[in-house]
């Protein structure tokens, strides 16, 4: 009961200082920061590969699985998979201080989901039937369509071009979540030298 209690005091400390301590936010902040950056800067490198015309596909792809990993791991800063109180009280003082949307691409889950659960996500794809062809790894410049995944089995494939991603047979685009990190960057890097300010 005395435990119940002091978190509960807590619980509305934060709540007074709108979900973070003063003197905490700089260590969230530092790593959103850490995030963010190794998420663009993979980006940059699955880019790079592409236009150096490598025919190599697995290091693009696996700088690409790194950016979206990255990503996920900025988007659990703002949409938090546990939904305790504590957790969404520093969900929303971050979303109101870098202003991040409801609707921002860091809240799309799916994807990240795809890439973080990849093992659980390949145990359960070949209990199903395989058939037809199966892509191990691709870059393409063409999009992949409904009826491919009909025929075949992409285990994981991306076209640069349209910024699309495919994770056994299902396409995300990660476009949208570049244009939102490279957004947020400049801010988070700033409040980051400035000691959380």
């Amino acid at each position: 009961e005395e435990l119940i209690m002091e978190t509960s005091v807590r619980l509305n400390v934060l709540k007074q200082y709108g979900g973070i301590l003063p003197y905490y936010e700089v260590f969230y902040i530092t790593f959103l920061r850490l995030h963010i950056e190794k998420s663009l800067e993979n980006f940059g490198w699955f880019f790079e590969i592409y236009r150096q015309g490598n025919d190599e596909s697995k290091p693009a792809l696996m700088h690409l699985a790194e950016a979206i990993r990255h990503a996920g791991i900025v988007g659990h800063y703002f949409f938090p998979s546990r939904k305790k109180p504590h957790h969404l009280l520093r969900a929303q003082k971050l979303k109101q201080r870098f202003l991040v949307e409801e609707n921002s691409p860091l809240s799309e889950i799916q994807m990240r989901n795809d890439i973080e659960h990849l093992d659980e996500k390949m145990d359960e794809y070949f209990l199903g039937d395989i058939f037809g062809y199966l892509l191990p790894f691709c870059i393409t410049e063409e999009d992949f369509t409904e009826s491919d995944f009909e025929t075949g089995h992409v285990f994981l494939a991306a076209n640069p071009r349209t910024a699309k991603v495919y994770i056994l047979n299902k396409s995300y685009e990660f476009g949208p979540l570049m244009v939102e990190l490279r957004r947020l960057q400049p801010s988070v890097r700033n409040a980051d030298l400035n000691d959380g300010q």
